[in-house]
């Protein structure tokens, strides 16, 4: 996970500032498909009007009833 914090060159910056530089942020996400064997890779990009600051992904990954961690796609647009 990248945190944007005071070490980032992104740090401060504003949606202003974003679409004056023309700035673009990219989600990278990579799974393992056991159906068919392979790792599998989407990536999206977003424009500063599509970011929101101060907020993060939930997390996608959940304990079960039993314990063991699970996968929950559904999760994968929420933000808190």
């Amino acid at each position: 996970m990248h945190v944007v914090d005071e070490t980032s060159p992104r740090y401060g910056l504003g949606a202003e500032e974003l679409e004056a530089r023309q700035a673009r942020v990219f989600l990278i996400i990579g799974a393992s498909d056991a159906a068919i064997g392979a790792q599998v890779h989407n990536v999206h990009g977003f424009a500063p009007q599509q970011i929101r600051f101060g907020m993060r992904y939930t997390d996608a990954v959940v304990a079960s009833e039993a314990g063991s961690l699970v996968a929950d796609i559904s999760r994968l647009s929420l933000v808190e």
